[in-house]
């Protein structure tokens, strides 16, 4: 059992934390002893897939059993505060260890990141999977490249949708909570850091002000209803003024690369100019290229025929 008083701006976050054995099976406890509720999103890390909890009420207790959301297993979680400052947790075994902030002078709010966009179910999540292929990274909570999706920071998608475009002008919050975020993505200076954040056209004004030396890549996509998922689902009955919107987000300054998804998947050499946008030192032949396709176990009846 661990009793966490996590000092932020002098401000505690009190939050008890615990795994027990009942009946053979662990079962993790919080107990929110503030005077607000908490936001807690479960995390199925290995698999990167969060599960949106309802807030924990002031001084309230929760539980759930580990193994319970769809035979997932949950192996970390996060919760926010009601001055959105996010704290993330690890479940290791029996323990329940807190992420530390990533000190600044490896990762701040300067530091180089590439912002990948798009509608969701727009093919995002393969186009990501490639750039890891090539070796970009895409956070230490972005799940085993072996999965078909998602190829993304859970924590940093959290930061993104839940307190980025809410905090807006409070920096200091804003730096706060990006720093425990990094703590778990766990930035890498001697490689290309992505972020993957979708339908920005409604933030990305937000984004640009935070991480001002960002480049962006908006994923233009064909409808198609030869789908699998609720999200290409939704993707192929939106409305063209929707994916307009979220195809081509307004931003302020920086450099975006509108990326024609159907081309990057069958012509290298214009994959080639995508990976030198990107800063990947990667110089490709048909060979090389096809090598990813294989790589990534790209499904070639999603290419507009």
């Amino acid at each position: 059992m661990s009793s966490i008083n996590d000092s932020i701006d002098s401000n505690p976050l009190e939050l008890t934390t615990q795994i027990k054995i009942i009946d053979g099976e662990k079962h993790l406890f919080l107990d929110n002893q503030t005077q607000d509720p908490l936001f807690l999103e479960l995390f199925d890390l290995e698999n990167n897939i969060g599960y949106w909890e309802e807030p924990l009420p002031a001084n309230h207790w929760y539980q759930i059993r580990i193994t319970q959301l769809k035979r997932r297993i949950i192996s970390g979680f996060t919760v926010i505060d009601k001055d959105n400052r996010l704290i993330a947790y690890e479940v290791d075994g029996e323990n329940i260890i807190k992420y530390q902030p990533q000190s600044k002078n490896i990762v701040n709010r300067y530091s180089p990141f590439v912002v990948v966009t798009g509608f969701q179910g727009s093919g995002t999540s393969v186009f990501v999977k490639s750039l890891r292929y090539f070796g970009a990274y895409t956070g230490g909570d972005s799940g085993n490249f072996e999965n078909r999706k998602t190829h993304e920071s859970v924590n940093m998608r959290l930061f993104m949708s839940h307190i980025l475009k809410q905090e807006k002008g409070n920096l200091k919050e804003l730096e706060t909570s990006f720093q425990n975020v990094m703590g778990i993505y766990n930035y890498q200076p001697n490689k290309i850091n992505i972020i993957k954040t979708l339908h920005l056209y409604d933030d990305s004004k937000f984004i640009v002000e935070f991480l001002p030396n960002t480049k962006f890549i908006a994923v233009k996509k064909h409808q198609d209803n030869n789908t699998l998922t609720p999200e290409a689902h939704n993707f192929s009955e939106a409305s063209q003024l929707e994916i307009l919107k979220t195809q081509n987000p307004l931003l302020e300054g920086q450099p975006i690369f509108h990326l024609d998804w159907n081309k990057y998947f069958t012509d290298y050499i214009y994959a080639q100019k995508v990976l030198n946008y990107v800063g990947l030192n990667v110089k490709l032949n048909e060979n090389e290229f096809n090598k990813m396709l294989d790589g990534i176990d790209f499904d070639q009846s999603k290419l507009k025929s």
